[in-house]
């Protein structure tokens, strides 16, 4: 990053604007400095997939490095600090500290996501303000979605999008469009290589133009307790409900633990409260496909 001149090393008495060092907590006590993170400005990710599955043609794209699109203000550049060693092998002392500080927007800062859709709120408001409130709608933090009745308007879009972040110095790459008519139509070069990507966290693929939901249960597990099943049902990303149907017995278990009694470490093959019950063999992760929403 130090050759892409994104971040600089900085001595520890220079100051240009206020202090904070992003590898510590953002905000301090005593009145100090506060970093806020901004309101958020990104669509609801529920209404926007929906919004997504009603129109017949979806193209996605990204805007790469979009982060480090944004220029920061010298005076506020040192609210972006961290601290590096110069050798990791060396450990920690004085000597082997380095300080640096961004001059980009910070990839992973809680104030990033607000920057980089303000700017981009900023652009579309200044210079095109007829198409701010499409792109707004379906833009969630640097994805870009073209959602459209007919290919050739979808296609069209593209361009037409493409050439708006390119005015800002964004380059708009890895369409993928759920029309072969319009992939070929397209250069290889801005085309996702893969035809499968994330759709708002859900596996999208472009040909079939279906969603992949996965199911995910807990494996190499020594022995299952109730908190082994909570945590396997806590993390599946469903966020639409469709799996709900599928987690439908794992709850009745669930709740048949609580009825029973069943501590958090209690093993289900262990304890009498179980009433022979038995825990769940070790599965296999389950992709379902989706194609009708």
């Amino acid at each position: 990053m130090i050759e892409d001149d994104i971040i600089k090393e900085i001595p520890i008495w220079k100051k240009d604007g206020p202090i904070s060092y992003i590898s510590l907590q953002d905000e301090y006590k005593d009145g100090a400095l506060r970093i806020h993170r901004g309101p958020v400005l990104l669509p609801d990710s529920l209404l926007l997939l929906i919004r997504m599955r009603l129109f017949p043609y979806l193209v996605t794209s990204d805007v790469q490095r979009a982060f480090w699109q944004i220029v920061l203000r010298t005076s506020s550049r040192d609210a972006t600090r961290f601290i590096w060693l110069k050798d990791f092998k060396k450990g920690f002392f004085r000597d082997n500290i380095v300080i640096y500080r961004s001059k980009r927007l910070p990839f992973g800062h809680k104030s990033s996501p607000f920057v980089l859709s303000i700017s981009i709120k900023f652009h579309l408001h200044e210079k095109y303000p007829q198409f701010e409130e499409e792109l707004s709608d379906n833009t969630n933090v640097d994805n870009v979605f073209i959602i459209s009745f007919e290919e050739l308007e979808a296609l069209l879009k593209s361009f037409k999008y493409r050439d708006i972040f390119n005015d800002i110095k964004m380059n708009l790459r890895n369409f993928l469009y759920n029309s072969s008519l319009v992939m070929a139509k397209l250069d290889p070069s801005i085309v996702h290589k893969s035809k499968i990507i994330k759709l708002l966290g859900i596996l999208w693929e472009g040909v079939s133009d279906s969603l992949i939901l996965k199911v995910t249960p807990p494996s190499h597990v020594e022995r299952y307790t109730k908190r082994v099943v909570l945590s396997g049902l806590a993390r599946q990303y469903d966020p639409t409900g469709v799996l709900g149907p599928v987690f439908v017995s794992t709850k009745l278990f669930l709740h048949s633990l609580w009825v029973d009694k069943i501590g958090w470490m209690m093993s289900f093959q262990t304890n009498e409260p179980c009433n022979g019950k038995k825990s769940p063999e070790n599965g296999k992760e389950t992709n379902i496909a989706w194609q009708d929403f």
